[in-house]
């Protein structure tokens, strides 16, 4: 620990649950909604609409801590796979577009079927599915996203022969005019087909990227247990570099995403003099791996079982107990003395200070030993200060490799729109299908459900009579007074019943517009009409009793209005009804603006 006292920097922290580990019902309504909904971590090409089914499913199984990841994963797979259909059949039309969508959106929610760490054998699946779909709809893209086996040539016997990774190069980049590369390193959960949200935002400021999971996630080819196999590991990725004409070697950087951090500390000394910069951002080297960090983390910001996961990750299965006993001895930085080495890459370690998944106090150590580093801390803010981290590295990067760009710009390029396409004849009859289902499903519910919506259908019934005939009386009483004040004027003006209509037309015409409410004052062809009957009844000697005809023929004819006015009233009822579906959406769109608008 750095902290004054031997303490964490948020040892005050250590001891509060978060209401997310309660259950999926507090995981989604405290954690993941409002990402969900803004097409970001870990919601990267979806949106909430895509996981709505799954999340009813889920909260209706009550879902919580410990999971059975089998269960839990399977009920993504309905979803995933009606979206996959979609995809399939607007390629099967030549909507190119639509279908590269729908893979990435299908991809999405099997990505959540495995999350965190595909350990059990149907997040495997998923994992297995999900990349498929997601290289399918980054192929399809107008730049098509590419993935390349590169050869593993420094790898010892027991790794993997090939590291998979996502590659994409700009259309100005040729071999007398190369360009830099962003090699991004993914973090504990999040993988390449996540993380290749970046990479169109970089070529569009002319930046290749290369995006490679770390040991022990993904398909990384490295032994997770073995401390020295990211040696191995980047000598081979570096070497495939070096042999790309279209890539600059010497304007080569490294960005590190969470556990991702721990891998750019350790690359940035032993491959110093092939990288131009390193960014370490939320990692961790050394107290990452305290037994009292260990033995809290799992109640605090992950949205998981964030010991357990890591355990996994570093090669010790669910032996949670032991990687918790031997990972600092084994893995730490300080422990093996990479931090002490005496050369290291221009490096630069960003987090939020408030960070519960790696420890601030990491930075502060790796500051305080080897060569000097550059370091930048989001005050107040969680795992990896973002957004506000984003825009610092881009900027530093931006820097490092000389380019001028829109940092805003190229941020827009991360939130998920999903664009409106028409649907197909297929469509709708899967879509008809689907809510037969979903209907059937509904009747199965227990009777006391379906009784007591009987029972609430009437008293609502009863509720809106109520307030419509209460609303009809108000009227009525309104248009009475008006009519009331109208007679008890006329009565004190005897004498003006009998002046000439020279005379009467105007004082009338100003009476009535001041007596009269708003909705009666406009120039309708109505109101002329009656206007001219008043002032004809005025020349007569007998005007009183005129006027009282008059009157109840108001009263009928606004009667008949009151009528319509009512009839009105209940088509825009239905009409508002009709447009939940559309409100709906716009309130997605609202949310997204709105965190551009934080963000920018």
């Amino acid at each position: 620990m750095a902290a004054p006292g031997g303490k964490f920097f948020i040892q005050d922290n250590l001891s509060k649950p978060a209401a997310h580990h309660e259950s999926f019902a507090q995981l989604w309504e405290t954690k993941w909604k409002a990402p969900a909904t803004m097409g970001v971590y870990p919601f990267m090409f979806s949106t909430a609409t895509d996981f709505q089914p799954v999340v009813d499913k889920l909260i209706e199984g009550d879902f919580k801590e410990p999971y059975n990841w089998d269960e839990y994963a399977q009920v993504y797979f309905p979803q995933a796979e009606h979206l996959k259909s979609i995809a399939e059949q607007a390629e099967a039309a030549g909507e190119k577009e639509k279908a590269s969508e729908y893979f990435l959106r299908a991809s999405a929610v099997y990505r959540i079927s495995r999350f965190p760490a595909p350990r059990s054998q149907v997040q495997r699946e998923a994992w297995r599915l999900g990349k498929q779909a997601c290289i399918k709809g980054l192929g399809m893209r107008e730049h098509p996203v590419h993935e390349v086996e590169v050869p593993h040539t420094h790898g010892a016997s027991n790794e993997g022969s090939v590291i998979p990774v996502y590659h994409l190069v700009p259309d100005t980049a040729t071999p007398e005019a190369p360009v830099p590369t962003v090699v991004i390193f993914t973090g504990l959960d999040g993988y390449r087909t996540e993380l290749a949200v970046w990479m169109e935002g970089w070529r569009q400021v002319g930046v290749a990227t290369v995006v490679l999971e770390i040991p022990g996630t993904g398909d990384c080819p490295a032994n997770p247990s073995d401390p020295t196999s990211p040696d191995r590991l980047y000598s081979s990725l570096f070497d495939w570099m070096d042999a790309q004409p279209l890539l600059d070697s010497t304007k080569r950087a490294i960005w590190a995403f969470s556990t991702g951090g721990f891998y750019a500390i350790r690359v940035a000394h032993t491959h110093a003099d092939r990288l131009a910069g390193v960014v370490a951002l939320g990692g961790g080297c050394h107290h990452m791996f305290d037994r009292e960090w260990l033995d809290n983390v799992n109640h605090l910001e992950y949205p998981f079982d964030l010991a357990n996961t890591l355990a996994y990750k570093w090669g010790y299965g669910d032996d949670v107990e032991a990687f918790k006993r031997e990972a600092k001895a084994k893995f730490s930085l300080l422990e093996d003395r990479t931090l002490d080495m005496p050369e290291c890459a221009r490096l630069l370690l960003v987090n939020g200070t408030e960070d519960e998944i790696f420890p601030i106090d990491d930075y502060y150590l790796a500051l305080q030993h080897g060569a000097p580093k550059e370091a930048r801390f989001v005050k107040g803010i969680k795992h990896m200060g973002e957004p506000a981290s984003f825009f610092i590295i881009i900027k530093w990067l931006y820097k490092l490799f000389g380019i001028e760009a829109d940092v805003v710009k190229q941020m827009q390029t991360l939130p998920f729109r999903p664009k409106e396409f028409p649907s197909s004849r297929k469509e709708l009859e899967v879509e008809l299908e689907r809510n037969v289902e979903e209907s059937e499903e509904q009747q199965r519910k227990p009777e006391e459900l379906q009784s007591s919506s009987k029972e609430l259908e009437p008293k609502l019934e009863r509720d809106v009579e109520s307030e419509t005939q209460e609303h009809k009386l108000q009227e009525k009483d309104k248009r009475i007074d008006f009519e009331a004040e109208q007679i008890e004027a006329r009565e004190r003006k005897p004498k003006e019943c009998q002046s000439s209509s020279k005379e009467l037309e105007p004082e009338l015409e100003c009476e009535t517009r001041e007596h009269r409410p708003e909705e009666f004052q406009s120039p309708s062809e109505e109101l002329e009409s009656e206007l001219e009957h008043e002032v004809e009844a005025s020349k007569e000697p007998g005007c009183k009793l005129q006027e009282k005809v008059e009157w109840e023929r108001d009263v009928e004819e606004k009667e008949t209005r009151e009528r319509n006015l009512q009839e009105t009233i209940e088509r825009i009822g239905f009409q508002m009804e009709e447009s939940e579906a559309r409100e709906h959406k716009l309130q997605e769109k609202v949310e997204r603006i709105g965190f551009e608008a934080d963000v920018y």
